[in-house]
């Protein structure tokens, strides 16, 4: 089972469309999606910076036993 971080920007998203993008995160057993209204990017406002690092904290917690 492989932690897995999807951020993607809905029908802004000119690059991939969020019906593909929502199929590959549908791959993934432990999966987390952050949704955004923009484009092709990682949003960099505060509260979606603020999820990023929880979830970076919260999955190394978890691993870091078993690397």
């Amino acid at each position: 089972e492989l932690p897995s971080l999807h951020i993607f920007g809905g029908d802004k998203d000119r690059q991939v469309p969020h019906q593909r993008s929502e199929a590959l995160a549908d791959r993934f057993a432990s999966r987390k999606i952050l949704r955004h209204e923009g484009g092709h990017f990682i949003p960099s406002s505060k509260s979606y910076v603020a999820d990023i690092l929880a979830w970076i904290r919260e999955t190394l917690s978890k691993t870091r036993g078993g690397l």
